[in-house]
């Protein structure tokens, strides 16, 4: 059997700039969810299997 692997998190505050930065590189390999309510939601998490 191989080594098990745990999930590591860590958690940031993101200023305003940050936001926008993130938001503008975001947008353009994600789509926006269809089950929004009026077209947005609160992510209050945000996992990525590798990095951005």
């Amino acid at each position: 059997m191989g080594k098990l692997k745990y999930r590591h998190e860590e958690k940031y505050v993101v200023n305003k700039n940050d936001y926008l930065a993130l938001k503008n590189r975001l947008t353009r390999i994600m789509k926006y969810d269809d089950n929004a309510n009026s077209g947005q939601y609160k992510v209050r998490s945000l996992y990525c299997s590798e990095n951005i």
